[in-house]
């Protein structure tokens, strides 16, 4: 498996923005800004991609293949070029 790191001061902070937000559509925005920066930070560390919605999170098995079929065609894509 891929190594990352977090950062937690980070991730606690920009929690505790989200659940502090004066609105439901705030704290949405803030958490779903959160989701999109982890899912950066750890393709920066490991150039794998995660991050596929609602899917992977209810089926293990998905999320997998899914992911070897996304980075086997980035791969594809960058021995082509």
């Amino acid at each position: 498996m891929s190594k990352s790191s977090i950062d937690t001061m980070y991730i606690y902070e920009r929690l505790e923005e989200a659940l502090n937000s004066e609105t439901e559509d705030e704290m949405n925005q803030l958490i779903s800004n959160l989701y999109r920066n982890c899912a950066h930070k750890y393709y920066h560390d490991t150039d794998v991609k995660i991050g596929l919605g609602p899917l992977s999170t209810y089926d293990p098995f998905f999320f997998e293949a899914e992911m070897k079929r996304r980075n086997d065609e980035e791969r594809e894509g960058e021995d082509e070029a």
